[in-house]
C-alpha cells in the first residue's frame, strides 16, 4: 500500500496537544473544571497510539526490506532531539542545573529521564513521554528487523500482558516513571495494530459521520468520565478505535478536521506539547511577581471564573504562537537536515520523504 497522509489524524494529535496544555495550567475558570481538562492526561495515550499506526504504515514494511534500523532511529532522533534539547535549554536559563542535580541534568540530556524507578526533579514535565518514545521506536524496529515484518504475535502479547502490568503496579494509566514506558510500549502496540486491521478491512471499516459523531462521543465520555479511574487502563483500545475510525476520513467530522486551522494545529502539534510546560510556569510567575508589585492581575490566574476563562484563552493564543516560531525555526529546519543526513547512502535504504 503506497503512502496516506492521515491529515484528520494529524488535526486530531494538535487538539489533543491544546488540550494537554490547558491541564497544565491551573486556573480558577469554568474551562480548568471540565472533565476533559482535568483528565487530559489520557491524551498522551492518543499520541503514543498515533505514533504506532504512523510509524507501522510508514516504516514496518521498508525495515522489513532493509531498510536501516541505524537510519531509522536517526530519523526519529531528528525529530524529537533538537526541541527537546531547547526547551530544555529555555528551562536551564531559569533555573540551571547545580551540582547535586547533575546527573538528573544528564539522565534528561540522553532523553532517559522517564526510565527510573523514581521520578526524578523536572524541567519540562511533559517530556517524559518522548524519552519513553524514543524506545518505543527502537523497540518496534527491532521486532520487526527481527521478525522480518511478521509481528503480529509481538503485538498481541504485549497487548494483552502491558495493560495487567500496569494495573497491578500503578492501578490506572496516570504512570509516568514507574511504568511509564510500559504505558508507552502498550499504546505504541495498540497503534501499530490498529495499522494491521486497517490495512486488511480497510474498506469494510465505518467511515460515516454518525459514525465519527459516536467514536467523538465516546472518546468525550471515556476521558471525562474514567480518567482516574482503573478502566482508564482501555485508553489505548478507546483511542485505536478512534484513530481506524478518522483514518477513513469518509464523515463531516473529518471534513472539518481537514480544513486549514485544524491542520495548523495539527502541523505544531509537537511544538504544541513540547513548550506548553514552560509557557505554563513563567505565566504564574508573572502573576506572583505583579502581585508582590502590587499591579491586580488575577488570584492565582483568576479572580472569577470567567476571568480565569479569559487567562487560559490567551495562555493558549500565546502557546500556538510561540509554538508556530519554534516549528519553523527549530523543528522544521533540524527534521530537514537529519533527514538529509539519513538520505546519504545506498538509493534504496533511502528515508521516506
Amino acid at each position: 500500500m503506497g503512502e496516506t497522509r492521515f491529515t484528520a489524524l494529524d488535526s486530531w494529535r494538535g487538539i489533543a496537544a491544546c488540550m494537554v496544555a490547558l491541564m497544565h495550567l491551573s486556573a480558577y475558570s469554568h474551562i480548568e473544571q471540565l472533565g476533559l481538562v482535568r483528565n487530559a492526561y489520557l491524551f498522551v495515550d492518543f499520541f503514543f497510539v498515533l505514533s504506532g499506526f504512523v510509524i507501522a504504515s510508514t516504516y514496518q514494511e521498508r525495515i522489513a526490506g532493509g531498510f536501516s534500523v541505524g537510519r531509522f532511529m536517526l530519523l526519529r532522533l531528528g525529530r524529537l532531539y533538537p526541541l527537546h534539547i531547547a526547551v530544555l535549554a529555555a528551562f536551564w536559563a531559569y533555573d540551571f542545573p547545580s551540582a547535586d542535580r547533575a546527573g538528573t541534568a544528564l539522565s534528561h540530556l540522553l532523553l532517559v529521564h522517564s526510565l527510573g524507578e523514581v521520578q526524578p526533579t523536572l524541567w519540562n514535565v511533559p517530556s517524559w513521554s518522548i524519552s519513553t518514545e524514543l524506545f518505543a521506536y527502537l523497540a518496534f524496529a527491532l521486532a520487526v528487523w527481527a521478525t522480518r515484518g511478521k509481528i503480529e504475535r509481538f503485538l498481541a502479547v504485549t497487548l494483552v500482558a502491558l495493560p495487567i502490568v500496569i494495573y497491578v503496579i500503578n492501578g490506572d494509566m496516570s504512570a509516568t516513571h514507574r511504568v511509564g514506558l510500559l504505558r508507552c510500549l502498550y499504546g505504541f502496540a495498540a497503534g501499530a495494530t490498529a495499522w494491521h486491521v486497517f490495512r486488511r478491512f480497510r474498506d469494510r471499516l465505518p467511515s460515516s459521520t454518525a459514525a465519527e459523531a459516536w467514536t467523538v462521543a465516546a472518546v468525550l465520555v471515556f476521558v471525562m468520565g474514567f480518567g482516574r479511574d482503573p478502566l482508564s487502563i482501555a485508553a489505548p483500545a478507546v483511542f485505536a478505535a478512534t484513530v481506524l475510525v478518522f483514518a477513513r476520513q469518509g464523515g463531516a467530522v473529518s471534513r472539518v478536521l481537514v480544513r486549514r486551522p485544524f491542520l495548523f494545529l495539527g502541523t505544531v502539534s509537537y511544538s504544541i506539547y513540547m513548550t506548553h510546560y514552560f509557557i505554563a510556569r513563567r505565566s504564574v510567575e508573572f502573576v506572583a511577581f505583579a502581585k508582590g508589585q502590587g499591579i491586580s492581575l488575577f488570584d492565582s490566574l483568576g479572580a472569577d471564573r470567567w476571568a480565569g476563562d479569559m487567562a487560559l484563552v490567551v495562555y493558549l493564543v500565546v502557546v500556538i504562537a510561540v509554538s508556530a516560531a519554534t516549528y519553523r525555526f527549530i523543528e522544521a529546519p533540524c527534521r530537514e537536515w537529519v533527514r538529509r543526513v539519513a538520505q546519504r547512502g545506498p538509493r534504496s535504504a533511502r528515508a521516506p520523504a
